[in-house]
């Protein structure tokens, strides 16, 4: 499995060589218009996967209190895995 798994990663790599350019370009776009195409595509892509529209109400309020608690100098990362972490524990104690 890992063979074909390398297999695979290396074929990625040569379809996206010649997108490196094209990607390059994304760095001198304005964060002004950067940051909302972001939003937009990630509120559509969670709306699109859930079908819950509380959830595109909620991704902006958790955006909103990430950054109060960056500003705040809270470190996110132990936040966010203690967020992802929560879910698997809870799905593997409802499985026992």
């Amino acid at each position: 499995m890992i063979v074909w798994m390398s297999l695979g990663n290396l074929i990625l790599l040569a379809r996206n060589l010649p997108l490196i350019p094209y990607l390059a370009r994304l760095v001198n776009i304005s964060p002004a218009i950067l940051i909302p195409l972001i939003m937009v595509f990630s509120l559509s892509c969670e709306f699109l996967t859930t079908l819950n529209p509380f959830d595109m109400v909620l991704m902006p309020i958790l955006a909103v209190a990430a950054l109060l608690l960056r500003w705040a100098g809270f470190p996110l990362t132990p936040n966010l895995l203690g967020f992802i972490m929560s879910g698997c524990s809870r799905r593997m104690s409802a499985a026992t």
